[in-house]
């Protein structure tokens, strides 16, 4: 969450969810299958370091060039934050996880 939100912004989570402040994100991905992102060069570069595909949902700045070097090189999918829906997310990691091409392990 960061500093700048109070968990009573963020409303009832799912009961499998974990909410916290931070999190050792170098741990984590090294026992992820798969990274969902805003595309900020450092979790990109996190995540292309362990092998780690990714699904990038761009937001300002930078990062829809990050998200748009994710889909040439093939290391993820990208899709914007306007398109985005719990089911389209879905699909999204399904694809991620199934497609072959974008296994960076």
């Amino acid at each position: 969450m960061g500093d700048r939100v109070d968990l009573d912004q963020i409303g009832p989570a799912p009961k499998n969810a974990i909410i916290v402040k931070r999190a050792p994100q170098l741990e984590l991905l090294k026992r992820s299958s798969v990274c969902i992102t805003h595309a900020g060069l450092n979790t990109v570069l996190e995540s292309l370091a362990q092998g780690i595909p990714q699904v990038a949902i761009p937001v300002t700045h930078d990062q829809p060039g990050v998200a748009a070097r994710i889909a040439d090189k093939q290391t993820g999918v990208v899709n914007s934050l306007d398109n985005l829906t719990a089911e389209n997310l879905s699909t999204l990691l399904d694809d991620v996880l199934s497609d072959p091409s974008v296994a960076l392990h």
